[in-house]
């Protein structure tokens, strides 16, 4: 008789095992579109913002014309004279040019940012900055810096940047801590 129970709890157990792994596979398989970090939107979005950095920064002359009028940027501007919608720079004149996308503004992709420091180096992130980098000229919480980053080295660190090679979907990657 405890033979038969332990056999016929061990079946009950491993169907329960297996109703689990069914519903956890069929949870993976139901992730929306727009929440996948590898999605088509995505991929396709982040080869257009390459090619427009690229072409952006193959004109020296064109970035330091940008930085000098962001410079003039009137105060009823939605830009400060550091950030422009596709150049920052930083108070130690290093500059990046970039492209952002969040979530609100294009529902198939989730937030990614893309930059070209002048550096020379390739930079992506996860952070949310919002819809026109609003939480870069914003008091963000849980940062302690706010407003003009002071170099390409503290922007990276805290806006969670990582180095990519300019063309991989490395950069499609969550940068985000884990917690």
């Amino acid at each position: 008789m405890r033979k038969k129970l332990a056999i016929i709890g061990a079946a009950i157990c491993l169907c329960a095992v297996a109703l689990g792994i069914v519903i956890f596979v069929a949870g993976l398989e139901r992730v929306p579109e727009r929440d996948r970090l590898d999605s088509k939107a995505r991929r396709q979005w982040k080869d257009n913002a390459i090619v427009q950095i690229a072409e952006q920064t193959s004109d020296s002359t064109g970035i330091l014309k940008e930085i000098e009028a962001m410079k003039t940027t009137p105060l009823e501007s939605e830009w400060d004279t550091w950030i422009s919608e596709d150049l920052i720079v930083m108070t130690n004149g290093q500059w990046m040019a970039y492209r952002s996308v969040c979530y609100k503004e294009e529902a198939q992709i989730s937030d990614l940012f893309l930059g070209l420091g002048s550096d020379g180096r390739w930079y992506y992130s996860t952070f949310h900055f919002c819809v026109k980098m609003q939480n870069l000229t914003l008091t963000v919480q849980n940062l302690s810096v706010t407003g003009q980053p002071k170099s390409l080295t503290e922007f990276s660190k805290q806006y969670y940047l990582r180095e990519f090679d300019g063309h991989s979907d490395e950069c499609l990657k969550d940068t985000r801590p884990k917690h």
